[in-house]
């Protein structure tokens, strides 16, 4: 089954071309260049781009797929959650081309997809996991939008057990990153710096104490940011300090997310571990959510499955279109079906 993929659901317009589960094409048209002088994403402007590059992106994951429209079976697009602006403009574009072509067209929930994509295979039918991955498991989302923690029981039956009172840990590192004056988006760019660190700043852990699940990093940034002012008040600001503060914050946003996850997995014993979204592609947390299972469950240890790609982890549309894919496989949608969604910018699992 040939399934085209849309996602815009923020500032990345992305067309993907899966064949079953097996990545043909993944084109990402980037905006970051546009909204980096506004320090965020500018829905109005996000919108705009989207529409003026879709088709050609369309037409480019086409083209490196060797397929055209004719070969598509099923459409797969994002319908939320994300900025409202940017996901109408690949829904419509899915709308237009289901109706022009008479092909079958789905709404996927995105952050099904960020669940999904170590599902996703690459050209030679390889994936993460080399044997069916067991249920139940245990996924972490994390990214700019999202903190979250997902029991999967089954193929598509979630219960959310755990999520961010307040700030996602992805928006904390880039508002923690332009704090330190690393630009947008600075997560990634932070965590970089993070590497040459000679000395740490003690910071509070959120929520390490608590005996739920959820999660909170408004009080980490306003504390990082506090401390950093004040530091900038009294000190001339080098680069080895801006590498300390950014080791700091680092280590104190993943160890919520490893107190938590560590938490879930000693309630909820699953089999498997899934983290997915952007922040999936820290370095810091793929080594140490590892090492930490493997030490604590030596006689059974936990798999910890991460995208494996960086693209994978990041907004994409693949991971749209194995979804997509899996909905017909498991036989949660029969084609055909016309399945014009309206945009949920507040879509929950």
């Amino acid at each position: 089954m040939n399934i085209l993929a849309i996602d815009t659901s923020c500032d990345e317009t992305s067309v993907s071309v899966v064949n079953d589960d097996v990545i043909l094409s993944n084109i990402i048209a980037s905006q970051i260049s546009y909204h980096k002088i506004y320090g965020g994403v500018v829905p109005s402007l996000a919108k705009r781009i989207h529409e003026d590059v879709i088709d050609n992106v369309i037409n480019e994951a086409l083209k490196k797929a060797k397929k055209n429209i004719k070969d598509i079976d099923l459409i797969a697009v994002t319908k939320g959650p994300g900025l409202a602006l940017a996901l109408e403009t690949g829904l419509n574009r899915a709308k237009k081309l289901s109706i022009e072509n008479n092909i079958s067209v789905i709404g996927i929930n995105h952050m099904i997809g960020h669940i999904y994509a170590v599902f996703a295979k690459n050209r030679n039918g390889k994936r993460i996991f080399n044997k069916d991955i067991e249920f139940p498991i245990l996924s972490l989302l994390v990214s700019g939008g999202h903190t979250e923690l997902v029991i999967l029981k089954n193929y598509f039956e979630f219960e959310k057990i755990g999520e961010t009172r307040d700030d996602a840990v992805g928006e904390a590192f880039d508002k923690s990153a332009r704090v330190l004056g690393l630009g947008y988006p600075g997560g990634k760019i932070l965590s970089d710096m993070a590497e040459n660190y000679t000395k740490i700043i003690p910071l509070t852990i959120p929520m390490q104490y608590s005996k739920d699940f959820d999660f909170s990093y408004s009080g980490l940034k306003s504390d990082f940011q506090r401390k950093f002012n004040e530091y900038r008040l009294n000190n001339k600001v080098t680069s080895e300090d801006i590498s300390n503060f950014s080791k700091s914050f680092e280590l104190v946003a993943i160890e919520e997310l490893l107190i938590k996850t560590l938490k879930a997995v000693d309630e909820f014993k699953p089999k498997s571990i899934i983290v997915g979204g952007g922040v999936s592609a820290n370095r810091y947390l793929r080594s140490e959510l590892r090492k930490r299972i493997r030490s604590k469950y030596t006689e059974n240890p936990i798999p910890v499955y991460f995208p494996y790609t960086s693209h994978l982890s990041m907004d994409n549309a693949a991971m749209i279109g194995v979804v997509g894919y899996y909905l017909v496989e498991k036989k949660k949608i029969t084609l055909p079906i016309f399945d014009y969604s309206e945009r949920e910018p507040n879509l929950e699992l």
